[in-house]
């Protein structure tokens, strides 16, 4: 150990002598720190907007409508007594259209309705498929404009009256194998009714009634269901089927809803037996009818023996 210590000692004078190392500090600047020019995100630039296209006032009137753009959510509110507000859309291409309004389903107190107009026909919608937001799909086979009033179903109005608007194009929400050929507005112009298919038609106008004929085709019992579409996928019909004997006169069965009460779609069974022509009418509860008023509706036969 004293020899370690001794030898560590005579080192001592072995240490090169290294030269101090630079001064790496910054000199001092008297000049003035440069200004931050980027954006201060902690500023207040106001709410973020409601929706792509916020109405403006006026719009009560035809006269006042604003053209809305499609496929942009439009958003605005009821802010008095019997606020009406106008809008004009122009689809670019044939097709379906979907007109959607929103409020309950966002927080809304608004309870809207819509009405749509074009080509001198119209519909009102007051409400949806479990909702009382209103939903219209239709067909839209010109290039000509529309015209929407939407107003406050109950003339509420006030801060939290909001509603929202979507209009685009669309796909057909319903599929076919066949369609109503008119005239066939009595019994004895029923149309065939081809079974286990479904045919598209319309209630053209006001008291329009659509009559089929139709023929069972087993000898034995048979189950027919009676399945119709169109309030639940947006049209403005709200129909009602009545089935008749053979002698298009009997009454056999009405159905105003579908298997649920709340379904405003008709769907029955009625048990047949043997092959016996029956007569189907398709009206709707309110008599109403436009291009807006479209229905599917499909009869199946299966054999219970």
């Amino acid at each position: 150990m004293v020899l370690l210590l001794v030898l560590a000692g005579a080192c001592n004078g072995c240490r090169p002598d290294f030269p101090n190392p630079p001064d790496t500090q910054p000199p001092e600047d008297d000049s003035a720190p440069p200004v931050d020019t980027s954006p201060d995100d902690s500023a207040d630039s106001g709410p973020p907007p409601r929706c792509d296209f916020e109405e403006v006032e006026p719009n009560n009137s035809p006269d006042t409508s604003q053209t809305l753009p499609m496929e942009l959510w439009a958003c605005g509110d009821f802010s008095a007594y019997l606020d009406f507000d106008f809008f004009t859309i122009t689809p670019n291409q044939t097709g379906w259209i979907t007109i959607r309004a929103e409020a309950a389903t966002r927080g809304s107190s608004a309870n809207p309705q819509l009405v749509v107009e074009g080509g001198g026909e119209g519909a009102q919608v007051l409400d949806g498929y479990l909702t009382t937001d209103p939903l219209l799909v239709f067909p839209a086979p010109a290039l000509e404009p529309y015209r929407i009033t939407l107003a406050e179903t109950n003339l509420l109005y006030g801060d939290d009256y909001e509603w929202f608007l979507l209009t685009s194009l669309s796909k057909e929400p319903v599929e076919w194998d066949a369609e109503e050929v008119e005239p066939n507005d009595q019994s004895d112009e029923a149309q065939v009714f081809p079974l286990d298919q479904t045919v598209f038609g319309h209630m053209d106008r006001e008291g329009d009634f659509d009559w089929y004929k139709i023929t069972t085709t087993y000898e034995g019992e048979q189950n027919l269901v009676f399945d119709v579409t169109a309030f639940i996928e947006g049209s403005a019909a709200n129909l009602k089927l009545v089935l008749y004997d053979s002698d298009g006169v009997t009454e056999l069965r009405t159905s105003s809803n579908g298997e649920i009460s709340y379904d405003r779609d008709p769907y029955f069974q009625k048990k047949v037996t043997g092959i016996k022509d029956l007569y189907l009418l398709a009206r709707t509860e309110d008599d109403r009818g436009s291009r807006f008023h479209w229905y599917t509706l499909s009869v199946t036969a299966t054999p219970t023996e």
